[in-house]
């Protein structure tokens, strides 16, 4: 009875998130297919927030970014109505409401269902960091639900009505989905995902960024141009392969033998991020990480922050609708972009640019 009320009111809360726009826009250069908004979020002092968060979800009805703050093993809310950081949940590494320190995915269905991976299990927690559901998934194969800009980012899919979920892994050499009821405890489905098309070791991108999108998995290697869009209804696969103006068809292979052969090689090549749908724009974007210009003679630290950031937009059809680079020396590569309902946030944190370490600041870049 207590399952069936926490399912109940998370279908009621699913769909409260929906329908904001971003506010006034201050266009920038609209002849290269964007427009940027800054916006400028004020600390709390009561809060040690951070510069950049690798881990962001956004919310529509309260209109905030959900980030989650490594050093306080907290959820730093960013009220993008008020510029400032209203609220701080903090979570409990251990106990009834334990959440590991090892996040690797965050969702927001509404400002008191938060959904947290924390590589043990799927959990629900409400804006007091107290857990009201769980999901334990099956030992079968390597679960590659993740977010980081070195190897993969790849998301899951709750379907709360079928008491369903949709996930990667790896299994041996084989990219899966697989479709699990937690509900009956039992894998109902699995979908093949195709190998990429150019064979060998690409150093840390060695696993599919992954994406749901109505009854679609669409799902890309980062070190390689092509894009797959599997529908499940037919368990039919296409492929599309954008030519960018920017970069080439695919990242050469890892050659190095060392490990700082293996942390340059990620800073002087390509990486494909998903591709995120922004519903105000109806309309789909992928950055891509370029090479950076500098060379082993440099810190390796900077020569990551020197790396140029792209932007690919799609129609929902996925033709390609735009391609254009946003400034350089501006952004916190590491972070990388976050969709929000009708543009990308990206952090102004950038080693090679003093920011002022009182705000947290980034910049909405908004397709036109």
């Amino acid at each position: 009875m207590i399952r069936f009320f926490l399912l109940t009111s998370v279908l009621f809360t699913i769909t409260a998130c929906i329908n904001q726009k971003s506010t006034e826009n201050n266009p920038s250069s609209p002849n290269n297919g964007f427009e940027i908004q800054e916006k400028t979020i004020h600390t709390n002092p009561s809060i040690l927030s951070l510069q950049a968060y690798a881990l962001v979800d956004y919310c529509h009805k309260n209109n905030s970014m959900y980030a989650y703050n490594f050093k306080e093993h907290a959820i730093d809310v960013l009220d993008l109505n008020n510029d400032t950081v209203s609220q701080y949940i903090k979570l409990e590494p251990e106990g009834p409401n334990g959440i590991m320190r090892d996040i690797r995915k965050l969702q927001v269905y509404a400002p008191d269902t938060i959904i947290i991976y924390d590589f043990a299990a799927i959990k629900m927690i409400n804006n007091n960091g107290t857990i009201n559901f769980k999901i334990e998934l099956p030992e079968n194969g390597w679960n590659r639900i993740d977010r980081n800009t070195r190897s993969n980012i790849s998301d899951f899919k709750i379907d709360f009505n079928n008491s369903s979920i949709l996930y990667p892994i790896k299994n041996k050499e084989q990219n899966e989905i697989i479709e699990y009821n937690f509900e009956n405890k039992k894998i109902t489905n699995h979908f093949k995902l195709n190998n990429p098309v150019n064979n060998g070791y690409y150093g840390y991108m060695d696993f599919p960024n992954v994406k749901f999108y109505q009854n679609l998995i669409i799902y890309n290697y980062p070190f390689e141009a092509d894009i797959y869009i599997l529908d499940r209804i037919n368990n039919s696969t296409r492929k599309i392969t954008p030519k960018s103006k920017f970069t080439d068809y695919k990242t050469p292979k890892y050659e190095g033998n060392s490990d700082e052969d293996l942390n340059w090689y990620g800073a002087e090549n390509y990486y494909h991020s998903p591709l995120y749908f922004l519903p105000g724009k109806d309309c789909f974007v992928q950055f891509t990480l370029g090479a950076s210009s500098y060379d082993k003679s440099h810190n390796i630290d900077k020569a990551y922050h020197d790396r140029p950031i792209y932007i690919m937009t799609f129609d929902k059809n996925l033709n390609v609708i735009g391609e254009f680079e946003i400034s350089r020396h501006k952004y916190n590569t590491f972070a990388g972009g976050f969709p929000l309902y009708d543009s990308m946030a990206f952090f102004q944190d950038n080693m090679l640019n003093k920011q002022n370490p009182e705000d947290i600041t980034f910049d909405f870049i908004s397709p036109i």
